[in-house]
């Protein structure tokens, strides 16, 4: 009974490991480093293995605060590179927010509105 638990445990691990790859690997860019995953989530790519699909991070009033917004909340028609495309902090801006792409050992996104 032990066994195919773990079994089962091991397979689902398994299956989410290759959801990721292979939603990375597939993934279409739709405006860079803006893509669109295998299962029609947005996201946003760091290099060739990570990505991330939630904006954890808001500057407000010179404070860092928690939230929890999808990467679709972007306007993508408007988004656009500001500053150091390939840099580890790359600056963009949409009709609404500034976003930097903190590209160093923690990837995040910070977000501050306009």
């Amino acid at each position: 009974m032990v066994k195919k638990i773990f079994l089962c445990v091991a397979f689902v691990i398994l299956l989410v490991f290759v959801h990721k790859e292979l939603n990375i690997r597939l993934s279409k860019e739709i405006k860079f480093p803006i893509y669109k995953g295998i299962l029609g989530e947005l996201l946003i790519k760091f290099g060739e293995s990570q990505y991330l699909t939630i904006i954890e991070n808001e500057m407000v009033n010179g404070e860092l605060k928690k939230i929890n917004v999808p990467v679709s909340s972007i306007d993508i028609p408007t988004f656009h590179n500001v500053e150091g495309r390939n840099t580890v902090n790359a600056k963009y801006e949409d009709k609404n927010y500034f976003y930097i792409l903190h590209d160093g050992e923690d990837k995040i996104i910070i977000r501050e509105a306009k």
